[in-house]
């Protein structure tokens, strides 16, 4: 049995690639590396601070959840939980989506969050959005987001 060994401090993979040639192998590190930067976040200890506090978190969330947007709710506390991004696939699943649709306006209500939060002067105005898209960065043109990002300083915030 040929197998394929990826861990870390959180997770541990085993992939049984018996009878998969070596170019199908590489591939599936390629993807693997692909998925880790996808959702790299700074270490915390580097954290650039701009202005989030659990309690606009949590205004945040009243907020969303007055505009019913439970579903960036749902992801925002996951990604809090997870480092700080979430994957589209796990969207899907949180939101229990079908796969026909579509993400495009997903951060309309968490947009409108934050600026509403830096209209009443409590969130600066450099404040990072609550939620923004991961895209691929070496496709050029329209693509769909590979998942979503909280700033790191929340996931910080969340993790003391």
């Amino acid at each position: 049995m040929s197998t394929v060994t990826i861990s870390n401090p959180e997770l541990h993979v085993v992939t049984d690639v018996t009878g998969w040639s070596q170019g199908r192998i590489n591939r599936l590190m390629d993807a693997i590396k692909s998925l880790e930067s996808d959702i790299e976040v700074a270490p915390l200890e580097e954290v650039e601070v701009t202005g989030w506090t659990k309690g606009l978190v949590e205004k945040a969330f009243e907020l969303l959840a007055g505009s019913r947007a439970n579903v960036q709710i749902q992801v925002v506390k996951f990604a809090i939980e997870h480092g700080g991004a979430v994957s589209r696939e796990d969207v899907y699943a949180l939101g229990a989506y079908g796969e026909s649709r579509s993400l495009k306006g997903f951060t309309r209500p968490t947009n409108r969050a934050t600026q509403a939060l830096r209209d009443s002067g409590d969130l600066p105005e450099d404040a990072e959005e609550l939620l923004e898209p991961i895209y691929d960065m070496s496709v050029s043109g329209y693509q769909r987001a590979k998942g979503f990002r909280i700033p790191v300083e929340i996931v910080q915030l969340y993790s003391a």
